[in-house]
């Protein structure tokens, strides 16, 4: 009786080993979350076409010899994401303007959080000058909205649900990480961790004069 119901038991998890083994196969040949998601937009002649969303061809490579890349000096990788409505945040759409911060933040990082209301405060004192753009990493639109508009956020505010190209591109490794550019595009600085006010300040002031 014993090594009758010692085999149902045993049976009965080969069965469920055998049933977790063919969903991970399943899971990982059909991954929904694989590949970048993408967004459907209007061109001039009315058309509607699908675009992938993240890393996309740098142009600004003409205005550097040291290429693409997140080391001071370099143009800094070029993409094109969404915000929580849709509209799309092209990169070298900003071209021109004196500096471009590109902050990545989540709203399970603190540092991140805190530092958000100084990065506003930066944007509207440097506002015809700089753009400010928040990347959030690994957060649908749904969650990280709310913790942008409780802390009066007006920059722009993209999002990709998981950890993508754009994420790998610009090596970021924790969070916050900020890169500061000139009006070409060329990375001037690079901040990892929390920054204060004063701090970003004089990080914009650097990257509107080039050096």
């Amino acid at each position: 009786m014993n090594i009758t119901a010692l085999t149902l038991i045993q049976k009965r998890i080969i069965f469920l080993i055998g049933l977790a083994g063919i969903a991970a196969f399943i899971f990982t040949f059909n991954n929904p979350l694989e590949g970048n998601p993408t967004a459907m937009v209007m061109t001039d002649t009315g058309d509607e076409v699908e675009i992938t969303l993240g890393i996309i061809e740098n142009i600004n490579l003409a205005h550097t010899t040291e290429g693409v890349g997140t080391g001071i000096g370099e143009a800094a990788p070029n993409f094109i994401l969404a915000d929580a409505q849709g509209n799309l945040v092209h990169l070298d759409s900003f071209l021109g303007k004196k500096a471009v911060v590109v902050n990545f933040w989540a709203s399970w990082c603190p540092f991140c959080l805190e530092e958000m209301p100084d990065l506003e405060k930066t944007f509207q004192t440097f506002k015809d000058d700089l753009v400010i753009i928040g990347i959030n990493n690994m957060e649908t639109p749904g969650r990280g909205a709310s913790y942008a508009t409780e802390r009066g956020i007006t920059y722009p505010t993209v999002y990709f649900p998981r950890e993508d190209d754009v994420v790998k591109a610009y090596e970021v490794l924790s969070m916050p990480t900020t890169y500061y550019l000139d009006k070409n595009g060329i990375i001037v600085v690079r901040k990892i961790g929390f920054d204060t006010a004063d701090g970003m300040r004089e990080k914009v002031l650097k990257a509107i004069n080039g050096n």
